[in-house]
């Protein structure tokens, strides 16, 4: 019993922290936006963050969410607390310093795209992530189809008796990966 409580609390710890590793990449779609917008919502008084910090400052807290997002799985395979799968996002890591080195160039409308750009190293990091994750598929396949009532995709079939159903037989099992 004390093992699945831990075995639980580790999952929960490893699923909080996927879960805040991506909800930081989404954060950086909307410091771009905010980036974007400063001058206008100087303008019309409103007090954003990236008017508060200011263009550079903006820009820094762009690319440590992105770093924070590549560093928390190296950080949770060092020190154990995962498996090497969590190392899977760095695949996307190129990508995201390519929109790191964007958001330093780019201003005003010309960061439009990194909008977009953004998301997409959040969806192919969040993916390798979960990818990475998988240590194990299993596949069931019944060794007989019952019944015709309330089964549309048997009906056809029609299957009055058990002994009517058809059998089928192991023809090979395969381990992959």
């Amino acid at each position: 019993m004390i093992f699945a409580a831990t075995l639980l609390i580790f999952l929960l710890l490893a699923t909080g922290m996927h879960i805040g590793v991506v909800l930081g990449l989404v954060t950086a779609i909307l410091v771009v936006n905010n980036l974007r917008d400063r001058h206008t919502d100087a303008k019309a008084g409103k007090r954003t963050l990236a008017v508060r910090l200011g263009a550079r400052r903006t820009r820094i807290e762009y690319a440590l969410l992105i770093a924070v997002a590549f560093l928390v799985p190296v950080a949770v395979v060092a020190t154990g607390l995962g498996p090497a799968g969590w190392l899977a996002p760095l695949l996307a890591l190129p990508l995201a310093v390519q929109r790191v080195r964007q958001v330093w160039r780019l201003d005003g409308v010309a960061l439009n795209p990194l909008l977009g750009g953004t998301a997409q190293v959040a969806l192919l990091h969040a993916l390798l992530l979960a990818a990475g994750l998988v240590d194990q598929l299993v596949g069931y396949t019944a060794g007989l189809v019952l019944g015709g009532d309330g089964r549309a995709a048997v009906a056809p079939m029609d299957l009055p008796l058990l002994a009517d159903a058809p059998r089928f037989d192991l023809v090979e099992t395969r381990p992959i990966g």
